[in-house]
């Protein structure tokens, strides 16, 4: 139909050079990324009344609080509770509107979402020129001529060792999991890559193994936890919107970059207590800025002998160690430097690879 893209499409043909026009007023239906994206774009292009519609609220869409407030910036309305029903067309056949139903919020699906569910009679009609339609992709098996097991999702089910229900096919990324981001899917490459050489080889040539070093002292200032956050530069406003060439995020300067890494929690750090040490006098309790250093009464044993979390108490009769929770902790150093006998030790840990012989 005239005036209706795809949101994927849209953005792949723009991104190979295509020229793209869109009306006065731009309705893009979807909750994601690409949606956000699109919008963008569409200001870009002309567009003067931008509009993403939504079937929840605002807060459950999966997308950063950064990209909503920035789109917002450039004059993108987001309009939630509504599902798109039908497009609603001129008489030249070019879209004019898109009908919508009014939505409640239901339960919670997986992931943490809210389910809309339409309310019966409450159609109604939103006006619009373009309507780029941005509500998430499926994986594509056409291109393959192997009959390969899927899951409830469509996507190429995977035995444990990262191979398909066809012997000597392995599968990665989107195929896998669906869209993602290029940070997963190349992730997932990686560690397919290990797996396949192992098929390959016949046995592993390399594990996984963590690495523990001590370290002598503290290396995080106390003071780190009061450096505000260090927000990421951008364009200014007038200049954004009026090409798609340029960068919106300038980057951070060197001394900018290296005050906001100082906020960093090195949660690589882990700070223990030699509970054999400690003569339990509280001091590092008494100057721990949160509530990471906890009293232990015991730990809870699983039906099949495991252990389970730690007990924590409030009374001290009832105190069988004192534990530092990782968690929690914000390796501030407070409670190394104030024991006055020094039973707290901080290590560093880390995952590494190690070769295996042959």
């Amino acid at each position: 139909m005239a005036g209706i893209e795809f949101g994927l499409d849209f953005l792949v043909d723009m991104h190979r050079g295509v020229k793209k026009t869109v009306g006065k007023r731009v309705a893009v239906i979807g909750a994601g990324f690409t949606a956000l994206d699109c919008a963008r774009v569409a200001v870009r292009l002309g567009g003067e009344e931008v509009t993403i519609h939504i079937r929840t609220s605002e807060e459950y869409i999966p997308i950063t609080q950064e990209e909503i407030f920035e789109a917002k910036r450039e004059g993108v309305r987001i309009k939630g509770l509504r599902s798109p029903m039908k497009f609603v067309l001129d008489e030249e056949g070019k879209v004019s509107g898109v009908e919508f139903a009014q939505n409640r919020l239901g339960g919670w699906r997986e992931g943490g979402r809210r389910i809309a569910i339409p309310i019966e009679g409450s159609e109604f009609v939103e006006p619009c020129d373009t309507v780029i339609v941005a509500i998430g992709q499926q994986t594509v098996h056409e291109f393959s001529d192997l009959p390969l097991q899927l899951d409830k999702w469509k996507n190429a089910r995977l035995s444990d060792n990262g191979m398909t229900s066809q012997p000597g096919v392995f599968a990665a990324g989107d195929y896998v999991s669906g869209a993602s981001t290029v940070v997963q899917a190349v992730g997932h490459g990686r560690k397919l890559a290990r797996r396949i050489d192992t098929w390959l080889l016949g046995r592993d040539r390399h594990r996984q193994a963590v690495r523990i070093e001590p370290v002598e002292r503290p290396l995080r200032e106390r003071a780190s936890d009061f450096i505000p956050r260090q927000h990421m530069p951008t364009a200014k406003l007038g200049k954004r919107v009026k090409s798609l060439a340029c960068e919106v995020e300038t980057g951070m300067d060197l001394a900018t970059a290296q005050e906001e890494a100082k906020r960093c929690y090195l949660c690589h750090l882990r700070y223990q207590i030699d509970v054999d040490r400690c003569i339990y006098c509280r001091a590092c309790i008494e100057v721990a800025p949160r509530s990471c250093i906890k009293l232990v009464g015991g730990v809870e044993i699983g039906a099949d002998g495991t252990y389970g979390k730690l007990q924590e108490t409030k009374e001290w009769n009832k105190v069988g160690a004192i534990w530092i929770d990782n968690n929690e902790c914000i390796r501030c150093g407070a409670c190394y430097n104030v024991c006055p006998i020094k039973c707290i030790t901080i290590s560093r840990c880390e995952l590494t690879e190690v070769e295996v012989e042959a």
